[in-house]
């Protein structure tokens, strides 16, 4: 049975139509990893390391946004180079209490966006 499956499996290989290519991205350009999100009333402190990974390209962090938030302005762009990790920090101002978790936006500009799942704890939880 196992042989079988094995050429059918092989079968279907050799007979599918030719593979193409496309050009454009083929993956991310950035990784994006939330080191540290602090709540502390309707404030959330968040600490985020950004590392490009496309070699010819850089991107440029222009804005951040969380549905129910405003963010603080970022005092400039960031821009994030490859294999170079950029640490960011970002204020977010809930209208009321934030959630316990949310996604917020990252906004790159006319490189598109993206977006991070953050999960807070209290300002006065320990480490």
């Amino acid at each position: 049975m196992k042989r079988l499956f094995q050429i059918a499996v092989l079968a279907a290989l050799t007979q599918a139509g030719p593979l193409r290519a496309h050009d454009g991205p083929h993956g991310p350009l950035i990784l994006a990893d939330v080191q540290r999100a602090v709540r502390d009333g309707q404030v959330v402190a968040i600490t985020l390391t950004v590392t490009g990974l496309d070699a010819d390209h850089t991107v440029t962090i222009a804005d951040f946004a969380a549905l129910g938030a405003r963010a603080a302005p970022l005092p400039a762009p960031v821009p994030v180079t490859f294999a170079t990790d950029a640490t960011v920090r970002v204020l977010l101002t809930f209208v009321n209490t934030p959630p316990d978790i949310f996604t917020m936006g990252i906004d790159f500009g006319p490189d598109g966006q993206g977006a991070v799942v953050v999960i807070p704890t209290p300002a006065h939880a320990p480490d």
